[in-house]
């Protein structure tokens, strides 16, 4: 995305929200961020992943971007465990079209994920353009998605419907 926040780094605000250090393969390999941060050809603010604040500093944002880089296998197919925390506290969310962000997207009924550059550039020029009542309706369509989907009562039920498929088995 570095091209594309580049070419409209004048009309938005930038939070880079993120650990200082990246962990890949099981600890193996580890990426300093700020080695990353420096390649970055827009304005941004870094702001260390905090366990206590996020969520705060996410909900004052108005989009959450979740870019993913297509090439490596084991961070493309991670599940949706990011995407479904943003729309539980309230924030749409642009995401590259991995399988998860896809399949959930496409059962929300909702088209933001992307796959190339213009998409990007398109869909974050159009978000921000959009209404308010749009942008709300983005939230209420993921919020339905996790309630229906991902609420403790459902997680449960599937649980419940596991274990029972066992107990027949036996």
């Amino acid at each position: 995305l570095n091209e594309v926040l580049k070419k409209i780094k004048n009309n938005v605000e930038i939070y880079v929200i993120t650990d200082a250090t990246a962990n890949y393969y099981f600890n193996l390999y580890k990426v300093k961020i700020t080695k990353i941060l420096k390649e970055f050809k827009f304005n941004y603010h870094f702001i260390p992943w905090n366990k206590e604040n996020i969520s705060n500093i996410i909900a004052s944002c108005d989009l959450a971007v979740i870019p993913i880089v297509p090439g490596d296998k084991f961070v493309w197919n991670k599940p949706e465990n990011k995407l479904l925390f943003f729309w539980e506290i309230g924030i749409p969310t642009l995401t590259s079209n991995t399988p998860a962000y896809k399949r959930v997207m496409d059962i929300a009924g909702l088209d933001f994920y992307c796959s190339s550059s213009n998409e990007w550039l398109n869909k974050i020029q159009n978000f921000s353009n959009s209404s308010e009542s749009y942008k709300q309706n983005i939230v209420d369509i993921s919020s339905r998605y996790v309630s229906k989907f991902h609420s403790k009562e459902g997680v449960l039920k599937k649980w419940d419907l596991i274990f029972e498929s066992l107990q027949e088995g036996l």
